[in-house]
């Protein structure tokens, strides 16, 4: 029954990392995962399996939970796996993921290190700026931020029928949207933000963001 939670919650957060808009009924199923009886023994079995497994046999998803989590007991672990080279590279990153998440500023400051050493771009964007998101850190934040302001397209269109280059700001807006208090464009239900002029919706959210750069908070009651 417990590796059944952890498999759940593993497949939940796997789920959650890979999309932009956080589906409502997953991020229900979450919480009352986390509500349920075993759930305390679940945690302890996803200590377990960190601290006595090799590399090669963990789940990037099982240490992002960990994360979610904050599971600090796991930090030691965590280090070891981000240091260490012969780390999987994709278990390295997860580890440098869930750490940052959990505080560790080495951690969120090496992620960072990465998006400002590729500059933003197609990649950088789909890939590693929902990392930062991940980390719920306001450094990640301010990075992030500071992309809509580039007026440079570094960006390729969505839309196969029209392969120029946009702005990454218009995309970044929409990763932003679940994510920030009183967001101040209004986002459809798949998540796209709902305008018919994209370039004044990036000018409305400069112009809020310029008001609000300081204090905007947050969320972080979802995943």
């Amino acid at each position: 029954m417990i590796k059944k939670h952890i498999q759940i919650l593993c497949l939940l957060v796997g789920i959650l990392t890979t999309q932009v808009v956080y589906a409502q009924d997953l991020f229900e199923r979450m919480q009352q995962l986390k509500q349920s009886e075993q759930f305390e023994a679940t945690k302890l079995n996803m200590i377990e399996t960190l601290q006595t497994s090799e590399a090669r046999d963990l789940n990037e998803n099982l240490i992002l939970s960990i994360g979610y989590l904050q599971l600090k007991e796991t930090i030691e672990t965590l280090q070891n796996l981000a240091n260490e080279r012969a780390t999987p590279r994709n278990i390295r990153w997860a580890s440098y993921m869930a750490l940052a998440r959990m505080g560790d500023e080495r951690a969120l400051m090496f992620m960072i290190s990465q998006v400002q050493r590729n500059g933003m771009n197609d990649d950088v964007v789909a890939e590693l700026l929902p990392n930062l998101i991940y980390t719920q850190q306001r450094p990640a934040f301010d990075l992030i931020i500071e992309a809509l302001y580039d007026d440079t397209p570094r960006c390729t269109s969505s839309n196969p029928d029209n392969d120029v280059e946009i702005l990454c700001g218009y995309r970044i807006m929409e990763m932003l949207a679940p994510v920030i208090k009183d967001f101040p464009l209004e986002v459809e239900a798949s998540g796209d933000i709902k305008t018919n002029d994209y370039k004044e919706a990036l000018q409305t959210l400069r112009r809020w963001f310029n008001l609000h750069r300081t204090n905007y908070v947050i969320l972080t009651e979802t995943f």
